[in-house]
């Protein structure tokens, strides 16, 4: 399976995730998304679930207390921000941080 990685802002670094699965959001197959743990201070998290883009490994808004509610919680929104415009500053992102 794919190996997924978080971005860490902090640090300035990618971090790889254990354990994360691909998963589907309508309106965007053009871009790859994942749903992992969350990392915190002490660690991945094992209370909740984030999902996150692959290029950049940003997530998308806060975790959410269960897989099914990440995946809708992601999906609304990102609704908002499906244009080509949003695209390609995502596109120009991914390249900054895998420079």
């Amino acid at each position: 399976s794919m190996l997924f990685e978080i971005y860490d802002t902090i640090n300035k670094q990618f971090i790889p995730v254990p354990n994360a699965k691909e998963v589907k959001i309508e309106g965007w197959k053009d871009l790859t998304f994942f749903i992992h743990r969350p990392i915190t201070r002490e660690g991945f998290s094992n209370k909740s679930w984030r999902i996150s883009e692959a290029s950049t490994g940003c997530g998308i808004g806060e975790s959410q207390p269960t897989k099914s509610v990440a995946i809708e919680y992601a999906t609304q929104k990102l609704a908002r921000f499906n244009t080509p415009e949003h695209r390609q500053i995502i596109r120009e992102k991914a390249k900054e941080l895998r420079q």
